[in-house]
């Protein structure tokens, strides 16, 4: 909307990030100071809020691609790692659609991992629109914290 700014920086080392977005008066920073998948575990997850995508639609927006590559790196560093990509959607729309569309989601993450050569019997995709919100209620300025990947192992 305008007046709205988004400022992303990241690092030489390819996993320190920060990103800030001010809605409004408002500001929210994102930063990831180390890879977010190097301590994961098998039935541990990681839940982020900065994959990125067109309104309304399962486009990855480029400012994405930094993160997903962190993935890839984590996946080629741990071959015999199998995921749950889990898609997840705010609560404005039609909760359907919003079922359809985490899921298209989701599946576009791990389209862009098996472009980067992951096998794809290493990827389960599922949608949850928005049946699981961390913010239970509709709200402009905390919607984004319910628009978010998450990423669980599901075999070591």
């Amino acid at each position: 909307t305008a007046g709205d700014e988004a400022f992303y920086l990241e690092a030489e080392d390819g996993f320190t990030f920060y990103f800030c977005r001010r809605t409004g008066k408002d500001y929210d920073v994102f930063s990831n100071v180390a890879d977010p998948f190097s301590d994961l575990e098998k039935g541990k997850s990681v839940s982020l809020d900065n994959i990125h995508f067109a309104l309304g639609s399962y486009e990855i927006l480029e400012n994405s691609f930094s993160i997903l590559e962190n993935l890839n790196s984590f996946l080629i560093r741990n071959p015999n790692v199998k995921i749950n990509i889990i898609g997840h959607t705010d609560l404005n729309g039609d909760r359907k659609e919003n079922l359809i569309l985490s899921k298209n989601r989701a599946d576009a993450v791990k389209e862009f991992l098996l472009k980067k050569g992951i096998d794809p019997d290493r990827i389960i995709t599922e949608g949850k629109g928005s049946s699981e919100p961390i913010v239970p209620e509709k709200n402009p300025q905390t919607d984004h914290k319910n628009r978010r990947t998450e990423f669980r192992i599901v075999s070591p």
